[in-house]
């Protein structure tokens, strides 16, 4: 089953970052992946918070051009604003991530950086290798797919925000396995949740476009993980609120 982690390995920087972080941090190969996986869900959000801003997709794009090399600590640092507007954001996700990864706060704090730089490489490769040109911007022809991509999303997670009650009692279309349309066919199958099997067979999709193949990202009754995503989005939320105070 393809990964969060499998996807970030499509990144050029990715190849040689996992022995790289297990080096610096003094972490097992099992460690740096329940690392990646707790992180997942923030790095996610704040994809989807840094493609709904054109203009902030574009000085992230300006910005991922103008390095050289995008895993190192300089970018690390702008990728990491890019999708969490702030140290005080990234700082509270490292807090959260702890609880399930099991690492130390301070650990997954000094992670982030290099986990937004991959991130966010991965995206501009992703873009540019769907438009044929760099620097590919939500407003060109990949954009609209991005924007349906947005529009998506918004409705899935406006249904996981609901009272899993009021889930039950009102079904949706918009399930959370709907989440998955937000990223690319790479990011297919998250590792939090494994796929359920299906017994009826199902018609083949038709040809995916970069962006329009979902991935399974929670079930439903997975309380716990419905829980940590649903923490996870709050943590994004109350920034929000707190920057416009």
């Amino acid at each position: 089953m393809t990964t969060f982690a499998d996807w970030l390995a499509a990144s050029a920087g990715m190849q040689n970052a996992s022995e790289q972080l297990q080096a610096q941090f003094r972490l097992s190969e099992k460690e740096i992946r329940e690392a990646t996986e707790a992180l997942a869900p923030a790095l996610m959000l704040g994809m989807k918070r840094m493609m709904a801003n054109q203009a902030q997709f574009a000085e992230m794009s300006r910005q991922f051009a103008a390095f050289p090399a995008a895993g190192s600590d300089a970018f690390g640092q702008k990728a990491m604003l890019g999708l969490f507007g702030s140290r005080d954001l990234a700082d509270a996700v490292a807090r959260q991530a702890s609880l399930i990864s099991g690492l130390a706060p301070d650990t997954l704090a000094q992670m982030i950086p290099i986990f937004s730089s991959l991130t966010v490489d991965s995206i501009m490769h992703t873009l540019n290798a769907s438009t044929g040109r760099k620097g590919a911007l939500p407003g060109d022809s990949a954009g609209v797919l991005l924007a349906e991509m947005m529009r998506r999303s918004a409705n899935a997670m406006d249904a996981f925000s609901r009272p899993s009650h009021s889930r039950q009692n009102h079904p949706t279309p918009h399930s959370t396995e709907e989440i998955g349309r937000m990223f690319a066919e790479a990011l297919k199958g998250f590792p939090f949740v494994p796929r359920t099997s299906d017994s009826a067979p199902k018609e083949p999709p038709p040809a995916a476009s970069p962006f329009d193949t979902a991935f399974d990202f929670l079930e439903a009754g997975r309380s716990f993980q419905d829980s940590y995503m649903r923490e996870m989005m709050s943590l994004f939320e109350r920034h929000d609120e707190t920057k416009k105070d």
